[in-house]
């Protein structure tokens, strides 16, 4: 949809998976575990906290 609407409006389409990425996923991908230190952090924090974080960064 967003390329549809890039392209109707005439702007380039660029997937924000290629506009940053972010090191600490915190989800499990097949045959790769959540790192401790990421799951702790999420552990760790309140939906409030992780948002005001997310929102700062």
């Amino acid at each position: 949809m967003a390329r549809a609407v890039a392209d109707r409006l005439g702007f380039e389409y660029v997937s924000t998976d290629k506009l940053g990425r972010h090191p600490g996923r915190p989800w499990a991908k097949p045959g790769r575990e959540v790192p401790a230190h990421v799951a702790e952090h999420y552990r760790s924090h309140g939906s409030a906290e992780l948002v005001d974080a997310l929102l700062e960064h």
